[in-house]
């Protein structure tokens, strides 16, 4: 390949691409819809589109792996899946528990179908999913789960269905225990996909039978399997990483990690910065602890080149079961 051959290029833009160690003014050439050549200038010919694109970023296509875009049918939280994803320089977006058994076909024709942005799920482990943003907690719990239904729904949707999202926060814990995570993880083992666990709050708490929060974290991850990913660690609910003494809850340092023979040592983590699920103090105070869980990057390498109009993410997974990331540029 010389450079006279490439179709376009993406001409010095600030190049950010860790898994290649890049980080500067680069040209970028493209070729056939792939990234052909990344260099400090490139040549082009007479036929060679370009687009100026200093002063923005060209990035591997970054992957939201906690989005809410189950639009109208998840309340407030349900999102136009391109408002979040390639508008915002995003060009997958990957749904948590919005959709659900019974609500995934209108998911993918309504949500999936139509989006520009690529677009993939966890799968609720409720048979109501993210109706109305959760609000009705008595549609909840083990009564609300099928998990022939919720392995049915995966296998028939494996190319959207990347995993199921469950709970294990404190209101819900305290209304039935750890029962939900269990049927959710017997659902993930049967499918072969992660779960993804909500920790910290979100329904009201049953005061009668409310649990230690410190409590949670000892029964949840033992439960764990590699690839499984705690969502919400730093929250500032309790029941997640920063115990009520305010250090560490030591069941998630590598000490305790090694004594226990804990599986969590092969999970994931994934720190939403949404109000109440981040909490900067308890961020900070993790910081300087040595946390076993591994983090997942939301990125891996460039497959496929976009500029200011994203394309299709390319077909693929990563080791993650998330999709193969491509080229972007973002304001």
């Amino acid at each position: 390949m010389t450079t006279s051959e490439l179709e376009l290029i993406l001409r010095g833009g600030r190049v950010i691409d860790p898994a290649q160690g890049i980080d500067g003014v680069m040209d970028v050439g493209i070729l056939g819809g792939r990234v052909a050549a990344v260099a400090p200038a490139l040549a082009p010919a007479p036929r060679t589109k370009m687009i100026n694109v200093h002063g923005k970023l060209v990035l591997p296509g970054l992957i939201d792996t906690h989005a809410h875009i189950y639009e109208h049918v998840t309340g407030i939280f349900g999102l136009n899946a391109d408002l979040v994803g390639i508008r915002s320089g995003v060009t997958t977006v990957v749904d948590q528990g919005g959709a659900s058994p019974l609500t995934f076909n209108g998911f993918r024709n309504f949500v999936a179908q139509p989006a520009k942005s690529r677009v993939l799920s966890f799968i609720s482990i409720y048979l109501a999913g993210g109706l109305m943003g959760h609000s009705h907690a008595g549609l909840y719990g083990p009564h609300g789960i099928d998990v022939g239904a919720t392995v049915r729904a995966i296998e028939e949707n494996r190319d959207l269905v990347k995993g199921i999202k469950t709970h294990a926060e404190i209101g819900g814990y305290s209304r039935w225990g750890i029962e939900v995570l269990k049927l959710a993880k017997e659902a993930s083992r049967r499918a072969r996909v992660p779960v993804y666990v909500h920790l910290g709050g979100m329904w009201p708490v049953v005061k009668e039978s409310e649990p230690d929060p410190d409590s949670i974290l000892n029964q949840v991850l033992p439960l764990l399997d590699k690839g499984d990913v705690l969502a919400h660690p730093f929250t500032r609910h309790p029941g997640a990483f920063v115990a009520a003494s305010g250090k560490v809850h030591p069941i998630v340092t590598e000490p305790s990690c090694a004594a226990s023979g804990s599986t969590s040592a092969g999970a994931s983590i994934s720190a939403s910065r949404r109000r109440g699920s981040f909490s900067r103090p308890a961020s900070c105070r993790s910081r300087s602890a040595p946390i076993c869980t591994a983090t997942r990057s939301s990125a891996s390498r460039p497959t496929r080149p976009t500029s200011s109009r994203p394309r299709r993410a390319a077909p693929g997974a990563t080791a993650s079961g998330l999709p193969q990331p491509s080229i972007s540029t973002r304001r």
